[in-house]
């Protein structure tokens, strides 16, 4: 028996195989489309997932789990200047004025963003050069003061959150707190009194600002270093006086603090900053 050649061979296998082919009908179109459609949907899931370690996760839900951690993350990170948000915001002025033969005043103006500042004072000038206020306005009886209180009683007392220096230099222990609630009631001072080693004492203030507020504070230019500070992320003004005694006030939204006291300025600061 003739060896078939490999020319042969191929041309039966051919033949064979287009005779299979012709006997076996071909699947509905139907059907066809549906298994690519299930392919090429898979093909398309698989695309969208991300691979993170070991896992292909979702694009989606990597999305989704990224905002969570953006949404926990920014308050822990940023918990002062989330707590402003709904809050009033407030507009602030520093002027300094040269009184002359080294005396300086250092004015401050504060008023809510959404109130118009106050109003100068009324015009006029004194035998002494003071203002002449007008003979009509009548000054409003300040209700008196509170001494001798104890923490829980002007936290009971006061419109406002009372805070207090988790910080002290080393000897200092509060001895006093005092409470000026103002006429009206939705406002209020506290002065709280820190005494330390050698008679020294350290003197903490704050109130809350509930319409516009201004104030003026001389000093001596040559006996007085004046620093721009932060406290706590907000502007602080430092004036550093001879012999160590320090001023450092700072507004903190609707609030103002101050602490005065003959101490060292970082010491100060480092009060200042853990006041919560």
């Amino acid at each position: 028996m003739r060896q078939m050649t490999d020319e042969e061979f191929e041309e039966l296998l051919r033949e064979a195989l287009r005779a299979r082919m012709e006997d076996c009908e071909p699947p509905p179109i139907e059907e066809s489309w549906k298994r690519f459609e299930a392919r090429l949907r898979r093909y398309e899931a698989e695309r969208r997932k991300v691979r993170v370690g070991p896992w292909r996760v979702p694009r989606l839900v990597l999305a989704a789990a990224l905002l969570l951690a953006v949404v926990i993350a920014v308050p822990i990170a940023f918990p002062d200047q989330l707590g402003a948000i709904g809050q009033r915001v407030f507009h602030t002025t520093r002027t300094m004025v040269d009184l002359g033969d080294g005396q300086m005043n250092l004015m401050t103006g504060r008023h809510p963003q959404d109130q118009a500042p106050p109003s100068p004072p009324p015009p006029g000038i004194g035998p002494q050069g003071g203002t002449v206020l007008d003979p009509e306005i009548k000054e409003i009886p300040t209700p008196p003061e509170q001494k001798g209180l104890t923490l829980e009683e002007v936290r009971a007392a006061a419109p406002f959150m009372v805070r207090v220096p988790r910080y002290l230099p080393e000897g200092y222990t509060r001895q006093d707190i005092t409470y000026q609630p103002h006429p009206g009631g939705t406002s209020g001072r506290i002065e709280m009194i820190y005494e330390g080693p050698e008679g020294r004492y350290l003197r903490f203030e704050q109130f809350n600002i509930t319409g516009g507020f201004g104030m003026g504070r001389g000093f001596d230019a040559e006996d007085t270093e004046m620093r721009e500070i932060k406290v706590n992320g907000n502007n602080a003004t430092l004036l550093v006086h001879k012999k160590q005694w320090c001023t450092l006030t700072w507004f903190d939204n609707e609030m103002f603090y101050e602490l005065s006291g003959k101490i060292p300025p970082e010491e100060i600061e480092k009060v200042a900053v853990s006041i919560q």
